[in-house]
């Protein structure tokens, strides 16, 4: 299947992952979140790269452990891990983006 242009970001703690806290155990990943892992696995399947966009990425010792908890939900390990964005960037899920009317600076409420 071609890989589609651009790519869709996915958060991992409290997005992917449970989470209480960002940083309540850094060592470790929560239990993944079904409906989320299934979307992730949706959009690999309608070919689209996906990359795990998480502040853990800064973290070199991070990305064992995030490629260890991918496998272990049945992802690939090779997901791109990054802490970045950039303009091929076409949506990101996130818990806690607050989204904005795009040009106008309103907020949406939903």
């Amino acid at each position: 299947m071609k890989v589609k242009r651009g790519w869709i970001g996915f958060d991992l703690d409290g997005t992917l992952a449970n989470t209480r806290t960002p940083t309540e155990n850094l060592q470790s990943i929560g239990e993944p979140i079904p409906d989320m892992i299934k979307r992730l696995k949706d959009h690999l399947k309608k070919g689209w790269k996906v990359k795990i966009l998480t502040a853990r990425a800064n973290d070199p010792r991070q990305i064992p452990l995030i490629q260890q908890w991918l496998k272990d939900c049945n992802l690939p390990s090779n997901i791109e891990i990054t802490s970045k964005k950039d303009y091929d960037m076409i949506c990101f899920y996130d818990d806690r983006a607050i989204t904005v009317e795009r040009n106008t600076g309103r907020v949406v409420i939903k």
